[in-house]
């Protein structure tokens, strides 16, 4: 997920955040909250959530890559 404040995971969803916000804040702990409960996201494990699609399979992002 790239929860990091610092230093955000390259690839993950804090990276993404930054880079298209410009902002040096990180957000993505809370953006993945409020996806997962708007029902856009599952929670996984530690670190990591699943984006839910249409077609019933998800796709994961690390924190830890």
């Amino acid at each position: 997920m790239g929860g990091s404040f610092d230093g955000p995971v390259r690839g993950s969803l804090g990276e993404f955040i930054q880079q298209k916000l410009k902002t040096k804040m990180n957000p993505a702990v809370y953006v993945a909250a409020l996806l997962i409960e708007e029902g856009y996201a599952d929670a996984s494990r530690r670190g990591f959530i699943r984006f839910r699609s249409k077609n019933g399979r998800g796709r994961s992002m690390n924190d830890d890559r």
